[in-house]
Formats: structure tokens, C-alpha cells, sequence
């Protein structure tokens, strides 16, 4: 029932942007629209794909670091 309503007030709409003469300027708009949306979800995907890259870097250091200390106190046993 409600896809029938949205479709029946979208063939309003069309029709009447027809008698006005915007139908292009909206169609315009349409494809400007989802161009944004496209846009933003790249973004998001690149800014997530960045956070992940450097969560890695940071747990490698992290890594590097306990590596170190851990070397640092087996030498310093070793020469006690």
C-alpha cells in the first residue's frame, strides 16, 4: 500500500514538473545528489581504510618497543 502511494505521488510530481518545465532541473538535481552520497561514502571508506592502516603502524610499535625492553632485561640478566 505505501509503494503505491509513494509511486502514485511520484507520478504527481513528475507530472507536474512536466507542465512547470523544471523536470530537468530536478533530474539534475537527482543525479547531483547522489553524486554527494557516492562522494561520502568513498570519503568514509578512504578515512576508515586510513584508520586501520594506522592502527596497525601503532601496534607494530607497540610491538617494537616490548620487543625492546624485553631485550634490554634479558641482556641486563645476563650480565649481572
Amino acid at each position: 500500500m505505501t509503494d503505491q502511494r509513494s509511486d502514485d505521488l511520484q507520478r504527481r510530481i513528475d507530472a507536474m514538473a512536466d507542465r512547470l518545465g523544471v523536470r530537468a532541473k530536478m533530474e539534475s538535481e537527482r543525479r547531483r545528489s547522489e553524486r554527494v552520497e557516492q562522494f561520502w561514502k568513498r570519503a568514509l571508506a578512504r578515512a576508515e581504510a586510513e584508520r586501520a592502516r594506522e592502527r596497525e603502524r601503532v601496534e607494530l610499535l607497540a610491538r617494537c618497543i616490548v620487543d625492546e625492553f624485553e631485550r634490554r632485561a634479558f641482556r641486563a640478566d645476563w650480565l649481572s
